[in-house]
């Protein structure tokens, strides 16, 4: 991000597309996706704009119990994100029509058989070190973003400046 000298933004350099909610397509989407399975549907998560692929806890499940006591606050797993990525609700979403291979995607995700656990526990640790990595880039580029607004603002690249500057905003917080 971009600042002005009021601590505005000016330019942001996160661009998150977010999915629309739309409710007509979500429940030709839900329909599919209960063909497949009872316990399956979809939910739209407004602080990620974004559809998840859920699975409802079977009524024999323990975790009932810590739901009901408000221990936990929903009953149901979330499987992944429609997304290019499902792991990553930043990633693209994808078109109502594609949902339905991502729903095979996603539950064949969830079958030992087909991929064992400790290849997916090796596919996730892989996966978060990516995330971690992208992340401290974004702090990395947002503090250089802040850097040459404070350089801007100085106008000159004197030391004493600088130092008056950063006392400046010290006093006003």
């Amino acid at each position: 991000m971009l600042y002005a000298p009021d601590g505005s933004v000016v330019r942001d350099s996160s661009r998150t597309i977010r999915a629309d909610f739309q409710n007509e397509a979500a429940e030709e989407v839900r329909a599919k996706v209960k063909a497949i399975d009872d316990l399956l549907d979809i939910v739209y998560v407004q602080w990620a704009g974004r559809y998840a692929l859920i699975v409802q806890w079977p009524q024999t499940d323990k975790r009932w119990e810590l739901y009901q006591s408000g221990e936990i606050s929903e009953p149901f797993d979330m499987l992944g994100w429609f997304c290019e990525d499902v792991h990553d609700a930043g990633s693209l979403p994808v078109s109502v029509d594609s949902i339905e291979n991502k729903i095979i995607e996603l539950i064949a995700k969830c079958d030992n058989t087909l991929y064992p656990w400790r290849d997916r526990m090796k596919q996730i640790i892989e996966k978060n070190a990516k995330v971690r990595k992208a992340a401290q880039q974004e702090v990395i580029d947002r503090a250089q973003d802040i850097a040459e607004t404070l350089w801007h603002a100085v106008g000159r690249h004197d030391a004493h400046k600088v130092e008056q500057i950063m006392k400046e905003i010290e006093d006003k917080e």
